[in-house]
Parts: C-alpha cells; structure tokens; sequence
C-alpha cells in the first residue's frame, strides 16, 4: 500500500475542507401544510394516501409535482399533511393547486375533484383538502 508524503497528504485535506466551507447551502425549504377531509369511506392501514403540490399553469402539458408526501393513515379524518417544497421553484406567475388520493391495494378509492389552489395570486399557504368517492 501506498501512501501520501505528510505535506502532500495535508494540502490533499485542506482543499477538500475549505472546498467545502465554499460549497452553496441548500436552499431554505418551505412548507404547505394543510387536512384532508372525507366522508363515508374506511382507510384502513393497508391504504396509502398522495399528496401533491403541483404546478397546473400550462393547459397543454401535464402537471408538474414540486412535492410529494405519502401517509400511511393511522386515524380518521381529518388527516394532516405537510408538503416541503424548494421556493426557488416556484413561479409568481404560475397557478399551483394541491391534489390528493388515496388507493387501498390497486383500487383507487378517494381523488379530489376539485382545485385547491395556494401560493401565489393571494392564495394561502395553508389549505383543507376535501376527497370524494373515485368515480363519481
């Protein structure tokens, strides 16, 4: 095995470290948090709960996710959340809504049928998420 002359190994360790103290910090991280509420329906623990926060500005491409959480339910609703997201992704320009589902194995049991917008254009940060029956 070969090793490093002492000074060589030493100049080899401080511009790594000061390579680091250099280094950019990530950026802050921001959060929506927010409940979602159903009626009539069991989530049992087998179930898995998505949250998104997606970005709906271009009608003619598909949303694009700038969070995600899933939960395992473990109680009834309402069912907190919190989605973290980087702020230097968003756009004030944009149009971003939370959206939701939840499955129980491969069937899809609640979806939001409607918009639940936040952050920009004077929407709140905080939101309660409403579910209804997939397929209705």
């Amino acid at each position: 095995m070969r090793t490093l002359p002492l000074p060589t190994a030493l100049l080899t360790l401080s511009v790594l470290l000061l390579a680091g103290c250099h280094s950019k910090p990530p950026p802050p991280r921001l959060a929506i948090t927010g409940t979602l509420n159903y009626d009539q329906v069991v989530v049992t623990p087998g179930c898995t709960i998505e949250v998104r926060l997606n970005d709906v500005s271009r009608a003619d491409a598909p949303a694009f996710t700038l969070a995600l959480e899933r939960i395992s339910p473990r109680e009834s609703a309402p069912i907190p959340f919190t989605l973290h997201y980087d702020p230097l992704q968003v756009d004030p320009s944009h149009r971003y809504v939370v959206a939701a589902r939840i499955t129980c194995g491969d069937a899809l049991v609640l979806v939001t049928d409607t918009a639940f917008p936040v952050l920009t254009q004077g929407h709140p940060s905080t939101v309660a998420v409403t579910l209804v029956a997939a397929g209705k």
